[in-house]
């Protein structure tokens, strides 16, 4: 029975029928011994279309104008406002140029929106539409076939992730919220946005450099609702398109490892999102990318070019002491945290010096923002003496 939308789209393709005149009612319904709630219920589906389509069709048109309104709107800037809007504003904050259009875009279309439903005439039609939706809705059949949620789920995956085929073909900026794979196990980063934020000269503010990656566990809704509160205290769950009707995602705060950030941003440069740099190539081989990140490539350049330089030297070593070295060199500040393999990343060959650390997508804001706010409460979190009494 949930096949009778794309079936009703089938017969309107094919036999020219209009969508709001026409509703197919599933055989299935016919079959049951209690066949009767579910007919009725097909009968009501068939009621509704036509108050449906006219509530979609009303939208279209208020969303059309809205969007229509705001290509206007940019289409009227000045050379110099749009220019200074979206290139050198964001030049001189390090921004990424797509990203200041793009708000500026939700600016003006939320705006073009909101004055496009101002007319009482259309709130009175849009209102009327959904009160006789409302109307039929209520009207009990005895039957109430579960609907298939396949595109409102696809729908909750959009505003809750950006997923790494986007954001690394584009060579997004790494940001908060992005969920990296480290070996076997998933990692968030959660970093104030205004530290991880690039400025024009490819460097971060007062020369910043570390990231908390937080790691993410999968555990089964039965444990999850099981946990005590101590165990929820050190915790946060991910949201996820699914609710909680399946596995739970959490962030487990007490997990959490310091990361230089430049390891990380090798992932911006490539579009499969491992963060991977060829250390002959003096510049980012794609040319697609915002100015501050390509000097942000060329400082870290140099950075790594004495990494993979200080890993050729010790594998020609010959010393009998030579794996005294290896915690010193491969081991050291951050890298300690994580077992990288971090001696066979480096390829002499090619030249090419690999993590085993690859982005896989981006946990949106403002889901992402409220981790981070949690996570820096379990960081600020107090402490106090025994309980000498007990």
């Amino acid at each position: 029975m949930n096949q009778e939308y794309e079936k009703r789209n089938e017969y309107c393709d094919s036999h020219n029928f209009k969508k709001t005149q026409f509703y197919t009612i599933s055989k299935k319904r016919f079959l049951s011994d209690t066949h009767l709630p579910a007919l009725a219920e097909g009968i009501r589906n068939a009621l509704l279309i036509d108050k449906i389509e006219d509530l979609k069709k009303k939208s279209f048109e208020i969303l059309k104008k809205s969007f229509l309104d705001s290509l206007t709107e940019i289409n009227s800037l000045s050379p110099e406002s749009f220019n200074h809007a979206i290139q050198k504003s964001s030049k001189q904050e390090g921004v990424w140029e797509v990203d200041t259009l793009f708000r500026l875009s939700n600016i003006i279309t939320k705006n073009k929106a909101l004055n496009a439903f101002s007319s009482k005439n259309t709130r009175e039609k849009v209102y009327n539409t959904i009160s006789k939706i409302r109307e039929i809705e209520n009207i009990s059949t005895g039957g109430e076939t579960p609907i298939d949620k396949t595109q409102i789920i696809e729908l909750r995956d959009k505003e809750l992730f950006s997923h790494g085929s986007i954001i690394n073909t584009i060579h997004y900026p790494i940001s908060n919220g992005d969920i990296f794979k480290i070996k076997d196990k998933e990692y968030i980063l959660l970093t104030q946005p205004c530290n991880l934020a690039l400025r024009k000269d490819g460097m971060r503010a007062r020369n910043y450099n570390t990231g908390f990656l937080v790691e993410l566990l999968n555990v089964t809704k039965d444990d999850y609702l099981n946990m005590s509160f101590a165990q929820r205290a050190i915790c946060e769950r991910i949201e996820d398109k699914n609710g909680i009707d399946q596995n739970i995602k959490l962030a487990l705060f007490s997990t959490f490892k310091i990361i230089d950030l430049h390891i990380l941003d090798l992932c911006v440069f490539n579009d499969d999102g491992i963060c991977r740099i060829k250390i002959s190539e003096k510049e980012p081989k794609s040319l697609i990318i915002a100015e501050s990140w390509v000097k942000r490539y060329k400082r870290i350049h140099k950075s790594f070019e004495k990494f993979s330089s200080t890993i050729d030297v010790y594998k020609k070593l010959k010393t009998t002491k030579k794996t005294e070295l290896i915690d010193l060199i491969f081991k050291s500040g951050t890298l300690k945290d994580f077992d990288l393999d971090n001696e066979n990343c480096f390829n002499n060959r090619t030249k090419v010096l690999e993590f085993n650390i690859c982005r896989l997508m981006n946990y949106r804001s403002p889901y992402s923002d409220n981790l981070l706010q949690k996570f820096m409460q379990y960081l600020s979190r107090n402490a106090f003496d025994h309980d000498f009494t007990s």
